[in-house]
Order: structure tokens, then sequence, then C-alpha cells
């Protein structure tokens, strides 16, 4: 069973305001980055960037990190760069057609990146901050990076 969700972290910016205080826990992964994406980038605010962010269709299952390159917010990338947030999604088998994880990580230039992320999982339930390390984020079956 699930640790007991933890309330919205007050310190992240971009967390939508009207629920912080409200004893909301869970919000999916996609729409945690999206609302914290979208709260940074006002280019972010429309229609297309909301779907590609939610990966709304699975036939393109990195569209939130395809989304960031092609609006010029990140280059291009494989590894993520020293100092810099990224936005990285997973997937843990068939990109698209299998489970699959948003998160924001945070590389500080050591092997252990400060992870921002919603989950639901054995340790723990909701928005949270955890350490990742940047070898397994990497290593996954399906992966991609953008830098934010």
């Amino acid at each position: 069973m699930p640790a007991e969700a933890q309330e919205v972290p007050y310190e992240v910016d971009g967390y939508p305001r009207s629920l912080v205080g409200t004893g909301a826990k869970r919000i999916d992964c996609s729409s945690f980055c999206a609302w914290i994406l979208m709260a940074h980038y006002a280019l972010l605010w429309d229609r297309e960037a909301y779907e590609a962010l939610q990966i709304y269709d699975a036939a393109q299952p990195f569209s939130n990190v395809d989304l960031l390159i092609s609006r010029g917010i990140s280059p291009q990338m494989r590894l993520p760069e020293a100092h810099s947030w990224h936005l990285v999604q997973t997937w843990e088998g068939t990109a698209g057609a299998s489970p699959g994880h948003s998160r924001l990580a945070y590389h500080d230039g050591s092997a252990t990146a400060l992870c921002l992320e919603s989950t639901e999982s054995s340790a723990a339930s909701g928005p949270q901050w955890r350490r990742c390390e940047w070898s397994d984020l990497l290593s996954r079956s399906a992966v991609r990076i953008a830098r934010v």
C-alpha cells in the first residue's frame, strides 16, 4: 500500500495555486510537469502545447520533449547538462504502449539528480522531491530529455 500522499510542495513555482492548501495530494506526472513548464514559458500557453505536454497522442510518446525542442526552449540532447533542469520522459517498455513517467530533474554535476515529480508508488504518493540516479533514468527502455 502506498505511503500517505504528501501535500503539494508550497515552494514549487508554477503549481496551480488553486490547489495549494486545499489538501490536494494527487496529480498525474504529465499534468504536474505541464503546469510548472507552462508557468515558466508563456509560449506553451496554447492547446497544441498543452496536448503535447500531456502526451495526448500515444503515437507521439515524446511529444512533451519534442515540443520543448521545436519551440526553441531546449536543444536536442542525449545527456543532461550540468547545473540545469531537464524534463525527463521515460517509458518502461515500448514508448507509448507501456508505463511511462514524466519528471523534472536537476543535474547538479554529480551522478545523482534532484527530481521533482508527482508519482504513486509503494514509497510515496503525490508531488515530491527525491534523488534519482542519472544512470537509472538514462538506462530506461525509452528515454528522452530536454533542458528547461
